[in-house]
């Protein structure tokens, strides 16, 4: 996943759009909303992994609704769409996301009797494919495709340009009534811009040739038991599955759709009303088979228009297997993995039963695993437990399937129980066992995304600045990817040293800095850092971080003076 943003869920009433680095850190006080973004993420990706169906059957009809009760990657204690619902706000949920190259948004809803339920009604699934440049639009009632071909320039990166176009004219006409000049100038600039981009799009008078706007709308009607070749590979997820609707279009009569194109600024349609059974489905383009009711298009346009749709079939069937391909990846084990912020208990035994330890499931998958020693993650352990003042070397063993011991081998050559040390080494063996068995688990392939949460609980100041060079590592050796959630200034400060040790020029810094760090302000939206060149900050960072330690040493100094 590239990027997500959200409306009215939980704090937030507009989440701008967050984009992802390859370890991304959230900063910020208490309360504000670095955990609202990590249950937005996970609550997105656990409906795109499996949205729950009226009815499963790809030959039937169903309707997706989205589920606020999932719990793949972790509990996160939603239960229903009036506790997701941001407090106060009438209109309902989007969710809004980048996969790959397609742009995947969700709008939810609920009326009285779904409040309080643990799912509710999505009103539509909008799906972009940014690399064709084709929109599609579904709700309960209808769905429709828009074909964008518009020519990309630097200056014009939208996913839907007519729409983008038509939104800087209305921004335009509320400038003009404001009287804003500076608005006004910037906004004719970039109007030219697009206007200079669509010129060299010819715009024919039919579908044929794939016109700058050429909408088709379809009833949905319950998908209408759709016409779809067995012999194709259906895709297994839900949203892409929505994509093979418009196959079993391609054998429609013209009289089941309605369809516009696009002119410059005028919209020419036809909608027929007659019901399906009025017409002569023997030859549904004969002049008699056919009552055109306002005459807008001739049979001939709508022999075009159905010939247009049928040419973009394969293409279409390409779109759905790419998108399946795409969230199939996050239905793979771990694909999104959370390790959470959790107590430890400081056990020499270990049960497997005990879910409430969180220590002993960890423990558990790691067993489960059966890593060998000389294998990559033995070595990940081997190699950081010194590293971070732990110990040598570990060993566990089992007892009887009910529980396992770990022991640590200490600098002196000693074993002992891991329970006998700190609570800090108890912190961090359990993150790095955790992350030894992503390493088993994911084999030769790249890990995409690990969320972290708080990972400088109950460790020294030294040790929470190493965190930053472990998490480094796994990227740079592993393509791990992490979203971290932090309160350490040390883990911060260490990143800012390693920045400016890669002696990056300003036209790589944004592309080869692995590291991103965004800070959420108690009231507002949150906001990237940005690093500069030699490590240092272009943003400022609100009260209470950085400026926490010197406030008090100034104090303290002030103090020793009187």
């Amino acid at each position: 996943m590239k990027s997500i943003s959200f409306k009215n869920f939980r704090c937030f009433a507009d989440f701008p759009e967050f984009k992802f680095g390859d370890i991304t850190i959230l900063v910020g006080g208490n309360n504000a909303g670095k955990s609202t973004l990590l249950k937005a993420l996970i609550l997105l990706v656990d409906n795109l992994r499996e949205l729950k169906t009226r009815n499963e059957s790809v030959y039937n009809s169903f309707w997706p609704t989205f589920s606020f009760d999932m719990d793949h990657i972790h509990q996160l204690n939603l239960g229903t769409y009036s506790r997701a619902h941001k407090l106060g706000t009438k209109e309902g949920i989007t969710f809004e996301c980048v996969i790959s190259h397609f742009k995947i948004a969700f709008e939810v809803s609920a009326d009285d009797t779904e409040v309080n339920s643990p799912s509710a009604t999505i009103a539509s699934i909008l799906i972009i494919d940014t690399k064709r440049n084709i929109e599609f639009r579904f709700s309960p009632n209808a769905m429709s495709i828009i074909f964008n071909s518009i020519t990309r320039t630097s200056s014009v990166k939208q996913d839907a340009p007519l729409a983008y176009y038509n939104e800087l004219l209305e921004k335009l006409e509320a400038a003009k009534e404001n009287e804003d000049i500076a608005l006004i100038a910037s906004l004719n600039e970039e109007i030219e811009k697009m206007e200079r981009a669509m010129q060299q799009i010819s715009v024919p008078q039919q579908f044929g040739d794939a016109a700058i706007g050429t909408v088709i709308v379809a009833p949905a009607s319950d998908y209408v038991n759709l016409l779809i070749d067995h012999d194709l590979t259906i895709p297994s997820n839900p949203v892409a599955k929505l994509l093979y609707h418009w196959i079993g279009y391609q054998s429609f009569k013209p009289g089941l759709v309605e369809w516009k194109i696009v002119e410059d600024d005028e919209v020419r349609e036809s909608i027929l009303n007659e019901p399906a059974d009025a017409y002569d489905y023997s030859d549904p383009y004969e002049d008699n088979a056919l009552e055109i009711q306002d005459g807008t298009f001739t049979i001939e346009e709508h022999k075009a228009n159905h010939q247009f749709l049928e040419d973009k079939i394969s293409v279409i069937r390409e779109i759905a297997q790419e998108l399946n391909n795409a969230l199939y990846r996050l239905n793979e084990f771990n694909e999104v993995f959370y390790i959470q912020a959790h107590a430890i208990t400081q056990r020499v035994l270990y049960s497997i039963d005990n879910r409430n330890d969180y220590m002993a499931q960890v423990l558990h998958g790691f067993v489960r695993e059966n890593i060998q020693p000389g294998t990559e993650p033995d070595r990940f352990l081997i190699k950081w437990l010194p590293l971070f003042g732990i110990g040598l070397n570990y060993r566990v063993k089992s007892i009887e399937g009910e529980g396992y011991t770990l022991e640590i081998e200490t600098k002196e050559g000693v074993w002992q129980h891991l329970a006998d040390l700190g609570m800090g080494s108890n912190q961090l063996v359990t993150l790095l066992m955790e992350l030894a068995t992503l390493l088993k688990v994911k084999g030769n392939r790249q890990y995409p995304l690990v969320i972290v949460e708080e990972p400088e609980q109950n460790l020294h100041p030294k040790v929470q600045s190493l965190l930053a060079k472990l998490f480094s590592d796994l990227n740079k050796e592993r393509g791990f990817k992490f979203l971290i959630e932090t309160h350490s200034e040390y883990l911060i400060r260490h990143t800012q040293v390693l920045v400016s040790e890669m002696n990056l020029g300003e036209d790589e810094i944004e592309t080869q800095n692995p590291f991103k760090v965004y800070y959420f302000p108690e009231e507002g939206v949150p906001y990237d850092m940005k690093y500069q060149t030699n490590g240092h900050f272009e943003e400022s960072f609100g009260e209470g971080f950085f400026d926490e330690a010197g406030k008090w040493s100034r104090e303290l100094i002030r103090t020793k003076r009187r």
